[in-house]
C-alpha cells in the first residue's frame, strides 16, 4: 500500500472526525424522528453497501465473482460510502444528539458491567494463543475495516433506528427491532458466504439478534453510543485477527459447546448471553418506569 493510499485514508478519517464535532456542536433536530425515516435510512445504507450482493439475487452474477470484488477491496469502498451518507443523513434531519447520547440515562448501575465484560472477552479473544502474526500492513487495514464496520452499523442500528422507532413504539419494541434488523444484516452475510442450511440460517440470526440486543445493553448502560462503537470495533478486529470462530457458524455440537473456543471460553461466552438478556431487561423496565414517572404537557396545564 502506497504513502498515497495511507495519506488518503487519513485525511478521510479526519475529515468524518472533524464532521462529527462540528454537527454535534449545531445540532437542532430539524426533522422530528418517526419510523420511516429510519427505515429510509436502513434501506439506503443496504442497498449502498450490499447493492451488489443483493442484486445478484436478480441478476446471474455469481458468488465466486462477488466474493472476488470483496476480496479486491470492493466492500471497504462500499462502507466508506456507507459511513459517508449516515454522516449527511443524520446531519440532515439533525438527530445527532439522541442518537449519540442516552438522556435520561435510565439503565440500573450493575448493567455498566456488561460493557467492562465484553470489551476485557474482546481483548482475550485478540490474544489467544496461536494468533496468527499479522504485519503492520495488514494490521492497518483490519483495523481501518473494524472501525468502519463499527461506526456504521452501530450508528444505524443503535442510533438512528433507535431514535425513530422510539418516536412511536415502546422500549421493548425498540430493542426487538433494532436487534432483529441487525440480525438480518447477519443474515445477508450468511447469505453471501454460502453454504447454509435452513437450521444455518435459523441459527445465525438467533446469534446476531444477541450480538443486537449486546450493543443495546452497552448504549443505554453507558448513556453513550461511544461506547457501543468500540465494542463493536474490538470484536470485529479480534474476530479477524484472532482466528476466531465466525459468528454465523457458532454453535454446531448437542452439548451446546462453542466450535473453536475451550470449554471455559465456551461457559464464558453463554454466560455473557445470559447476562445481557437479563441486563436489556432490567434495561427495559427502568426505562418504562422513567417513562411513565415523567408528567406529560397536559396535566402540568390541568394543574395549574
Amino acid at each position: 500500500m502506497s504513502n498515497h493510499v495511507v495519506g488518503v485514508i487519513l485525511i478521510f478519517t479526519g475529515v468524518m472526525g472533524g464532521c462529527l464535532w462540528w454537527f454535534l456542536r449545531n445540532d437542532d433536530k430539524r426533522i422530528a424522528p418517526r419510523p420511516l425515516l429510519g427505515l429510509f435510512a436502513f434501506v439506503v445504507y443496504l442497498a449502498i453497501v450490499f447493492g451488489a450482493e443483493l442484486g445478484s439475487l436478480v441478476v446471474p452474477i455469481g458468488r465466486d465473482t462477488i466474493q472476488s470484488w470483496w476480496g479486491h477491496g470492493l466492500f471497504l469502498v462500499m462502507l466508506g460510502l456507507g459511513a459517508v451518507f449516515l454522516v449527511l443523513f443524520t446531519s440532515y434531519v439533525g438527530w445527532w444528539r439522541p442518537v449519540m447520547r442516552e438522556e435520561p440515562r435510565t439503565a440500573p448501575r450493575w448493567t455498566m458491567a456488561v460493557t467492562a465484560l465484553y470489551l476485557v472477552a474482546g481483548l482475550a479473544v485478540a490474544a489467544r494463543p496461536g494468533v496468527p502474526t499479522l504485519g503492520a500492513l495488514q494490521t492497518f487495514w483490519l483495523g481501518f475495516f473494524s472501525v468502519l464496520f463499527g461506526f456504521s452499523f452501530v450508528i444505524l442500528y443503535q442510533g438512528l433506528l433507535l431514535v425513530a422507532f422510539r418516536a412511536s413504539m415502546p422500549e421493548v419494541g425498540v430493542w426487538f427491532l433494532t436487534s432483529l434488523m441487525f440480525a438480518f444484516l447477519g443474515m445477508i452475510f450468511a447469505f453471501i458466504l454460502g453454504g447454509q442450511t435452513f437450521l444455518g440460517y435459523a441459527e445465525t440470526i438467533g446469534v446476531w439478534f444477541l450480538l443486537g440486543t449486546s450493543l443495546y445493553v452497552v448504549r443505554m448502560a453507558q448513556g453513550s453510543l461511544v461506547p457501543a462503537m468500540l465494542v463493536c470495533v474490538l470484536w470485529d478486529f479480534a474476530l479477524r485477527t484472532g482466528g476466531a470462530v465466525a459468528t454465523d457458524r457458532v454453535i454446531r455440537r448437542s452439548d451446546w459447546s462453542v466450535d473453536g473456543l475451550s470449554p471455559v471460553e465456551g461457559l464464558t461466552f453463554w454466560l455473557m448471553l445470559i447476562v445481557t438478556v437479563v441486563a436489556a431487561w432490567r434495561i427495559i423496565l427502568a426505562k418504562n418506569a422513567a417513562t411513565a414517572a415523567k408528567p406529560l404537557p397536559l396535566q402540568r396545564t390541568s394543574e395549574k
